[in-house]
């Protein structure tokens, strides 16, 4: 008479596995990875772990496994160890990953989604010159590659546009932007919310490399396509205050202004007026309404960012507010 969860169900398919497919160990090893997967898109890195880390165990064990099975094993156990700031684990594993995959299909696809996966986990160790490396190697692979269109595929080509512009040439830059957007823009007419997360991805890409103009113009493309859904979405305003930032740079005060005002208010019209989720597009308000000379009004953005963030108990960020509301304050001269 209780509500079933999903970890009841996955500890009881792991507990099944575990007793009852002994001897077909390949299917073993495969459920214990996909179970151990579930788990980890769940955010439960701790259940993941061991089931994937078994998984890789069998996999070894087992005569006459399929090397694609074990490149699989391997990926997944990486994105865990990645999952758990086990960085050096990550590389390790997506290296001997690479290896087999080489080794049996130099050609594959395969390879440069798992090129991308090796580069994403030197840059969340830091190692950026390392991750940029790997990049450059996964794009010229993928520039070679038939694009399937999998999920696994999908999952890379975002990943690798996330990761463009860190000191990437802007030509390469460029040629697999144009590319990636072709793919997605023909099966979706370019008219898709994954089409216009593209076109974001792209403009933060093009700020990096140091040109607004462009970034700005993708992102208005992005802005213009949610737009067209039935309801606003947060995606349509994170778009918004993403251009807030580019029409700040371009010296836009009025623009950012209106920008930063229907950004919040998508916020608050989804989540509610209070939710600390909005406190930093109002933050971005509060800012714009300063240039513009509104400083009472910023005063009162910055006043509800503070409360959100102390209703919150977020330490971190509540000094971070209490000094903006401070220089607000200051700029209306309430000094005191």
């Amino acid at each position: 008479g209780e509500p079933i969860r999903a970890s009841d169900l996955l500890d009881r398919g792991a507990r099944r596995v575990e007793g009852e497919l002994v001897e077909q160990p390949e299917l073993q090893a495969r459920l214990l990875g996909v179970i151990g997967e579930a788990y980890n898109n769940l955010g439960w890195t701790d259940q993941a772990e061991p089931l994937i880390e078994r998984s890789v165990e069998i996999s070894r064990q087992a005569e006459g496994l399929e090397p694609g099975e074990m490149v699989t094993a391997l990926h997944r156990l990486a994105i865990v160890q990645a999952n758990r700031s086990r960085h050096d684990d990550a590389v390790a594993s997506l290296e001997e990953a690479l290896r087999i995959q080489e080794s049996v299909d130099p050609s594959s696809s395969g390879n440069w989604v798992l090129l991308v996966a090796l580069a994403e986990t030197y840059h969340g160790r830091g190692d950026v010159a390392s991750g940029q490396e790997v990049l450059g190697r996964a794009l010229e692979r993928f520039g070679r590659t038939v694009y399937q269109g999998t999920p696994q595929e999908r999952s890379a080509l975002s990943a690798m546009t996330a990761m463009l512009g860190h000191g990437t040439a802007p030509a390469a830059t460029d040629t697999v932007f144009r590319r990636v957007a072709a793919l997605e823009g023909a099966e979706s007419g370019g008219r898709s919310e994954r089409y216009a997360a593209l076109l974001v991805q792209g403009g933060r890409t093009r700020a990096r490399q140091g040109d607004l103009t462009a970034a700005d113009s993708l992102q208005g493309e992005a802005v213009d396509i949610y737009r067209a859904r039935r309801e606003p979405t947060l995606a349509l305003a994170d778009a918004l205050l993403q251009r807030v930032s580019y029409a700040r740079a371009l010296d836009e005060p009025e623009r950012t202004l209106t920008l930063a005002e229907e950004s919040v208010r998508i916020r608050e019209s989804i989540l509610g007026e209070d939710h600390v989720d909005i406190a930093p597009a109002r933050t971005s308000l509060a800012e714009a309404q300063g240039r513009m000379g509104l400083h009472d009004a910023a005063v009162e953005s910055m006043v509800r960012v503070v409360a959100a963030y102390e209703r919150a108990g977020d330490s971190v960020l509540l000094g971070p507010g209490r000094w903006r509301l401070a220089v607000r304050l200051e700029a209306a001269d309430r000094i005191e």
